[in-house]
């Protein structure tokens, strides 16, 4: 009996190990509390939010509601139904990117079916950019980030951080307008309170700003003069929008200067440099305090681990941190010296200070990822079936989620 009973509990511990805990356990489908597929069926986990999104329209279309539809893609593993496999030149990750951007027009056709559109503002984001070390194989699953430095996992770089910022209201936000200002997924939280007539809380600092004014143009610039970049609770850049940096900038200009619907230019040597661009009303200043070490040295990424690091040795701690003119260098490739900006000391004096100023207004919170939280608790886990044999499939709620 011990030795039945001891080879029963190592194929458990195999299964629990390998199998059942990261599928039959972890990937659950739920509709409210309702285990509906466990595992999920990720082939049909692209009909299944379609049917959501559009069904939750069509039930709240006399009332006001706020829908968050969180789409799997362009996550990988690229999970791609049949009838977008093949169709873009881009591979796997286009086919993604396509199966996506018809799940988007479907959604917009319920809003446009049920008469909602002058009335609904509909808005497409990102939470990071581009997963560079990604790949099946030599090809690239992750995404790219044109121009910019870094990615997914990197709390700093451009790359990881700078994401699309699509919006929709007719009759309401100004058609085929671009917005040169940063913004945040923090203001979502602002704004929506502000559609919905509502006030922010008055107990606490609300780092986000309704973004309305600047949507309909009714302000030239952000309310954001500093964004503090984070990695996990780790601060690892700052960026500064000194929107009043247009005087400097034109003592610079000491031969030549040129305006341009693009800025004000002067000339240094044979080459016209931007003095200051009209588009972001000013200068925007970028000060990393920590950066990831890439590996292999130079690659971008960090594709030895897999994912950047937010601590720890695979990171450098820079003093004075690393600056740089995101005006003129986007891409992040000069980072700045007292020799090459002669406000170099000064700048990072006024950024440092206001570190320290947005510090003193943290308050500590429990740690929702420590070590206790992220230990499993057998009578926490979700299972619609004799534990520890949880496995469903709701056929009735699966059939009715096919969309042709």
């Amino acid at each position: 009996i011990n030795c039945f009973a001891f080879c029963g509990f190592l194929f458990f511990i195999s299964w629990y190990s390998s199998y059942g805990f990261i599928k039959h356990w972890n990937c659950i489908l739920m509709r409210n509390y309702d285990i509906t597929e466990q595992p999920m069926n990720l082939e049909m986990t692209t009909s299944h939010l379609v049917k959501e999104a559009r069904s939750f329209i069509k039930r709240h279309q006399k009332d006001p509601f706020l829908l968050l539809v969180s789409f799997l893609h362009v996550h990988t593993p690229l999970v791609t139904t049949g009838r977008f496999l093949g169709k873009s030149k881009h591979g796997l990750y286009g086919d993604n990117v396509e199966e996506m951007d018809w799940m988007v027009g479907q959604i917009i056709d319920a809003l446009d079916e049920e008469r909602l559109t002058n009335d609904t503002l509909t808005y497409f984001a990102s939470d990071h950019g581009g997963h560079l070390e990604s790949k099946r194989g030599n090809v690239q699953t992750g995404g790219w980030n044109g121009i910019y430095k870094g990615g997914k996992g990197m709390g700093g770089w451009e790359g990881g951080i700078r994401v699309p910022g699509i919006f929709r209201w007719p009759g309401v936000l100004p058609a085929e307008t671009v917005i040169d200002e940063p913004t945040s997924l923090m203001d979502v939280f602002p704004t929506a309170v502000h559609l919905a007539g509502g006030a922010l809380p008055s107990d606490r600092i609300i780092d986000g700003q309704n973004m309305m004014p600047l949507l309909q143009g009714k302000v030239p610039h952000s309310e954001h003069e500093f964004l503090f970049h984070y990695c996990g609770k780790y601060l690892h850049a700052v960026r500064w929008h000194q929107k009043d940096k247009l005087v400097d900038r034109v003592r610079e200009a000491k031969i030549f200067t040129k305006l341009d619907l693009r800025g004000l230019h002067f000339r240094a040597g044979n080459e016209w440099k931007t003095a200051f661009n009209t588009q972001t009303g000013g200068v925007v200043w970028k000060a990393h305090y920590t950066t990831p070490v890439f590996s292999p040295e130079g690659a971008g990424g960090c594709h030895d681990i897999i994912t950047c690091s937010c601590a720890g040795e695979h990171v450098t701690h820079h003093y004075p941190p690393l600056l740089f003119d995101l005006t003129r260098d986007p891409a992040e490739d000069k980072p700045l010296s007292p020799d090459s900006e002669p406000q170099f000391m000064e700048l990072i004096r006024r950024i440092d200070q206001t570190v320290k100023d947005h510090q003193k207004t943290l308050m500590p919170v429990p740690q929702q990822l420590s070590t206790n939280n992220n230990i499993w608790k057998p009578w926490l886990q979700p299972c619609c079936g004799p534990f520890p044999l949880c496995w469903c499939d709701d056929k009735n709620y699966t059939e009715h989620t096919i969309i042709s």
